[in-house]
C-alpha cells in the first residue's frame, strides 16, 4: 500500500513549497493539473508555465483536463512516472491511451472514474491500462471534500471481478476512511488536505503508512 500526497500547483512558488513539505517522506507525489474546463479550478500549466522541472521525487500526473491526449507533449516534459486520464474528460479515451503509450512507453497509465459514473464504463479500457483511480468524492478538483461511501461498493466489485487490478483512491482519504479502503485491498491512497494541512507532515505520513 502506497501513500501519495496530492499537490495542486497554482504557481511555481506554490509548487516548490508544497513539494518541499512532502518529498523527503514519500516515493511518489501526485500533481493535480486542472484546465478550468473539466473542473472549475486552474493550475499550472493552464495559468502559467512550469519552471525548474528537475523533480527529486517521482511524480504522477492526475490530468483533470479536457482531451489530455492531444496535449501530451506538454505533460511529457515533466517526465512523470504515471499519468492518469479521466474517463469523463476524454472524447476518445482509446486514442488518448494509445497516444500516451506511443509518446511515453515506460509510463504507467491509469484511468480515473468519477463516483457517479457506472463501473461498467471501465470495462473496455482495463486490458490497455495499468491501474484505476477511483474518485472518493463527488465534487472533484477541490481538496477537503467529504468522502462518498459509494466508493466502497465500487472497490468490492472491482476486487471481486478483477483481483489483479491495481486500485488507487483519490479524494476524502483521512484517518477515518483509510482503514476501510485498506481493508478492501486498495493499493494506493492519494491524500491531499489530510497531509498538507497537518501540523506535523512527516508524522502524519508515517501514521498513514503504519495503517497497512
Amino acid at each position: 500500500m502506497e501513500i501519495i500526497p496530492a499537490v495542486m500547483p497554482k504557481n511555481n512558488s506554490d509548487l516548490k513549497e508544497q513539494l518541499s513539505l512532502v518529498s523527503s517522506f514519500v516515493d511518489t507525489i501526485q500533481l493535480d493539473l486542472m484546465d478550468g474546463e473539466f473542473v472549475p479550478e486552474k493550475t499550472l500549466p493552464y495559468n502559467g508555465t512550469f519552471e525548474n522541472l528537475d523533480f527529486t521525487t517521482d511524480i504522477e500526473l492526475d490530468l483533470m483536463v479536457t482531451n489530455a491526449g492531444i496535449q501530451i507533449d506538454t505533460f511529457a516534459e515533466l517526465k512523470p512516472k504515471r499519468i492518469i486520464l479521466h474517463l469523463e474528460a476524454e472524447d476518445d479515451l482509446v486514442s488518448s491511451i494509445k497516444t500516451v503509450r506511443a509518446r511515453m512507453p515506460s509510463v504507467e497509465i491509469g484511468v480515473a472514474l468519477n463516483i457517479s459514473t457506472p463501473l461498467s464504463e471501465l470495462d473496455a479500457y482495463l486490458p490497455t491500462i495499468d491501474f484505476v483511480q477511483l474518485m472518493g468524492i463527488d465534487r472533484i478538483g477541490f481538496q477537503g471534500q467529504p468522502f462518498d461511501g459509494r466508493i466502497l461498493d465500487h472497490i468490492r466489485h472491482l476486487r471481486k471481478n478483477h483481483p489483479e487490478l491495481i486500485i488507487s483512491v483519490d479524494g476524502g482519504v483521512n484517518f477515518m476512511t483509510a482503514p476501510k479502503l485498506i481493508a478492501l485491498g486498495v493499493h494506493r491512497l492519494v491524500i491531499g488536505s489530510a497531509i498538507l494541512k497537518s501540523e506535523h507532515i512527516e508524522h502524519t505520513i508515517q501514521e498513514f503508512k503504519s495503517l497497512e
